[in-house]
């Protein structure tokens, strides 16, 4: 059986998970599964692709929202609902990912990440000498 596992605060097994820095906020976020990979889907209000960092390491992929914060608003707000917030969350990537086919894109104020998986071509299996 095809597992993704993800590390989230207060969540654990074999579900999609995430973890965060203590220092940053955690947006929403929605995980799906589709017949050709994983759809993750991340919150992202009034961030730009130039503000969004993706990065793959080692079966980690780890989203970062970076902006300057402006000194100074004209806009006095008598209600905020909700604010701009750098974030940092991590997912661990299962090895049923093809780390060759991720794309992602922003729009309307959502981050899409699509996570292709692996073809059983691709799926490596060593067999290991014994001396």
């Amino acid at each position: 059986m095809n597992k993704m596992h993800f590390y989230r605060p207060m969540m654990t097994g074999s579900i999609p998970t995430s973890t965060q820095s203590k220092t940053t906020s955690i947006p929403a976020s929605n995980i799906s599964k589709s017949q050709k990979g994983y759809n993750l889907e991340i919150a992202v209000p009034g961030f730009s692709k130039e503000e969004l960092e993706i990065i793959l390491e080692e079966g980690n992929l780890k989203i970062t929202g970076k902006y300057e914060v402006e000194k100074e608003t004209k806009e006095q707000f008598i209600h905020k609902g909700f604010t701009k917030q750098p974030f940092e969350i991590s997912f661990k990537l299962s090895d049923t990912i093809d780390n060759e086919n991720i794309d992602a894109k922003v729009e309307n104020g959502l981050l899409r990440i699509n996570l292709g998986l692996k073809t059983e071509a691709q799926k490596e299996v060593k067999n290991i000498a014994i001396i």
